[in-house]
């Protein structure tokens, strides 16, 4: 599978909303992922997205926005599996 390399900039038009869950033993509440770092010489807390996140939600419009097109070049249905093979960047064994 080739690799795609995408490069711009990306503007949120709507709020980006990220909540991770709790831990199981309520030391750490649910909420949105926060990161210290270093601004303007003084360490703050503050809330960041996880490059994670982006990739994946990336990954799932890409993915169906190829198998669209995919289908409509040559009427070819994708699996379920082939889906999940796809979205997840391909699995290896």
């Amino acid at each position: 599978m080739p690799t795609l390399l995408l490069d711009g900039t990306l503007t949120a038009v709507t709020p980006i909303a990220i909540i991770l869950p709790g831990s199981e033993d309520k030391t750490i509440p649910a909420g949105a992922p926060r990161k210290r770092m270093l601004r303007d010489g003084i360490m703050v807390d503050t809330v960041y997205v996880p490059p994670s996140s982006l990739r994946g939600r990336l990954r799932h419009l890409l993915t169906q926005e190829l198998m669209r097109l995919q289908n409509e070049a040559d009427g070819r249905v994708f699996t379920p599996e082939a889906y999940i093979t796809t979205a997840l960047g391909g699995v290896k064994d």
